[in-house]
């Protein structure tokens, strides 16, 4: 609350940001301690804070281990856009997978996961393994720490230090990693609050009503930056125009907008209501306003009971191929957005484990008609924390 400014699109990860996340990592593993109650002393306890702890790995250690175990390959059955024949490893960079597919998170947990079991839980050696050698005085701790020998190469001498490389993982292991990443599991939160409107900062004009149907003709008073006054140096006014379904505005009604001769665009919806289907009734979007309230109406439409409702992040299945649909739409997807436009009211999804959706894809679709969708056979999956098997 203190920040003077604060862009909503400045969403760059800084040095800062890194050092609050490794406390925040500190205090949820006290707490996760805590409620295990490995922290408590009776003799009960003590064999199971032998076997059980939390190991907090480097992020550069992970890094180090994933190049040299050349997992990141293990990506390419579950998504191939991550593919690159022409490179060294036939893989792309780190940073271009992050844009396709959030099934790096599950890579680097595998990684994390087996670095854990199969390293002694010890700084200085993750800290060999980070700067890739080691000392001449550190050797004789080095060969009595490490559990296996097979899975390190000390390298030729450099001066009073030795390369220290890590060897390739089992075909055996790398072959479940692969197993598992086909699945293609990811969770998301979709939050469940419902408070609040989501609005456009800016005050609109109401210009015209079009009678033949909800659209608003709008206009908004804007300075040209461009168009100055040579002598006062003053900005001239221009107005610039807009457009709006009515059911998306907030001014129409008597109020404090409605008395200033103005409006606000509801920037967000809250997702999309479907009522039983035996009461044949058409889906309704829901704005960010008044939610609460919207439902309590929708509940009374639908016969008593609470609509089902899709909202952004949400996983469905589709139960069978919508009909004239030239993409397979059938299996899980993720819900990207929710939209009433030209083509009526339509979702935007993704296959789960996409970043985000794109058009002409076979793992996506744009502006997809609900009604196909219903059609098909439409189900709203329960959010697991382990996920939805593609």
């Amino acid at each position: 609350m203190l920040l003077e400014k604060w862009d909503r699109e400045d969403k760059d990860f800084t040095p800062g940001d890194l050092t609050r996340t490794s406390h925040l990592m500190r205090l949820g593993a006290q707490r996760i301690v805590r409620w295990f109650g490995w922290n408590e002393g009776d003799a009960a306890r003590d064999q199971i804070r032998s076997d059980h702890r939390i190991i907090s790995l480097p992020g550069q250690v992970t890094a180090e281990v994933r190049k040299a175990w050349h997992v990141t390959g293990c990506l390419i059955p579950a998504c191939p856009e991550v593919a690159a024949p022409t490179t060294h490893h036939g893989h792309k960079p780190k940073k271009d997978i992050r844009d396709i597919t959030h099934l790096h998170h599950a890579l680097d947990a595998c990684v994390m996961g087996l670095a854990a079991a199969l390293m002694p839980n010890n700084g200085k050696l993750w800290e060999q393994i980070a700067n890739r050698k080691v000392r001449e005085e550190e050797l004789p701790a080095f060969h009595a720490q490490r559990r296996d020998q097979r899975l390190y190469r000390l390298g030729g001498k450099e001066g009073r230090t030795q390369k220290l490389e890590l060897a390739d993982l089992p075909e055996e292991l790398k072959n479940q990693i692969t197993a598992r990443l086909s699945e293609r599991r990811v969770v998301q939160r979709v939050p469940a609050d419902m408070s609040g409107a989501l609005l456009e900062e800016t005050t609109w004009a109401i210009e015209k009503k079009d009678q033949d149907s909800d659209r608003l003709t709008l206009s908004q008073r804007a300075f040209d930056k461009k168009d100055t006054d040579q002598v006062t140096g003053a900005r001239k006014r221009k107005s610039k125009p807009g457009s709006e379904r009515a059911g998306k505005v907030l001014g129409l009604r008597a109020g404090r907008l409605q008395h200033n001769l103005g409006i606000r665009i509801i920037a967000g919806n809250y997702g999309l209501a479907l009522f039983d289907p035996k009461l044949k009734q058409e889906p309704k979007i829901i704005p960010h306003h008044q939610v609460w309230q919207r439902l309590q109406e929708l509940k009374a439409k639908n016969g008593g009971r609470a609509v089902r409702v899709l909202k952004n992040g949400m996983l469905i299945r589709v139960k069978t191929q919508p009909k004239r649909a030239k993409t397979d739409y059938t299996g899980v997807w993720r819900i990207f957005s929710v939209k009433n436009n030209e083509y009526g009211i339509a979702l935007d999804i993704a296959r789960p484990e996409r970043v985000k959706p794109e058009n002409k894809v076979p793992w996506a679709g744009i502006n997809v008609g609900i009604k196909a969708l219903l059609e098909a056979g439409l189900e709203i999956l329960p959010s697991r924390l382990t996920g939805v098997p593609s």
